[in-house]
């Protein structure tokens, strides 16, 4: 059994109102032996586990710190399918009674910015406002 999760929910914050933050670090698995669609149904299960047993996390919501200090080429060359990709937006903010108060992106590399600028694409203009380019490690 090899675990292959890149994310992990941070401990609660002051008050029960505040979202959960979520730390995610998507070059985290070895990409030669797993797919995106992989690590795709690992994050959705993650997500169904906290929507069972995280309060906070259904109603306060949660704010996804997407680390890409460890991503590596061959990751984002996993993210070949647009259909795919629009798929997983439409999923993320249509489909999961999730509330996404908002998305930080740290360290991203310059190659990853065809996409990110996919993703965003996908994205309601809601979700687009919600989310911080941090590019702090050019």
């Amino acid at each position: 059994f090899i675990l292959i999760s890149v994310g992990i929910a941070l401990p609660k914050m002051g008050s029960p109102d505040e979202p959960r933050y979520i730390l995610i670090r998507p070059g985290c698995y070895d990409a030669d032996k797993f797919t995106l669609q992989d690590i795709m149904k690992v994050a959705t299960m993650f997500t169904d586990v906290m929507m069972i047993h995280d309060d906070n996390y259904v109603i306060a919501g949660q704010i996804g710190v997407m680390d890409f200090s460890v991503i590596t080429l061959k990751h984002f060359i996993q993210f070949n399918n647009p259909t795919f990709i629009k798929k997983w937006t439409m999923y993320q903010q249509d489909a999961t009674p999730i509330r996404q108060k908002g998305s930080h992106y740290v360290k991203m590399p310059q190659f990853a910015l065809t996409v990110f600028n996919i993703f965003k694409s996908f994205m309601n203009e809601k979700n687009q406002s919600r989310v911080s380019d941090l590019f702090s490690a050019f």
